[in-house]
């Protein structure tokens, strides 16, 4: 039970942070990218209990980690030199 209330209380603080950003912008132009970017966050939070039931989860991270690597890789801007 305390993992849906964290995942709520996420959400939640979430809306209230990005009421506030899009509040914050001055001008009218960026707020249809702020609301297209909180979006995609507001779909990976809803999506969060899935992947975490379905094993998923760690696969993603797996997956992001190795993509990281190879960026720094290809880069040169790696933490050995």
């Amino acid at each position: 039970m305390d993992m849906i209330g964290a995942w709520i209380r996420d959400i939640a603080v979430f809306l209230i942070v990005s009421a506030a950003v899009l509040h914050a912008v001055p001008g009218k132009s960026y707020r249809k990218y702020i609301r297209f970017f909180t979006g995609l966050i507001l779909i990976l939070l809803l999506a969060e209990p899935v992947l975490e039931l379905s094993g998923m989860a760690r696969r993603f991270e797996a997956i992001c980690h190795q993509s990281m690597i190879r960026e720094e890789a290809a880069s040169g801007d790696g933490i050995f030199e």
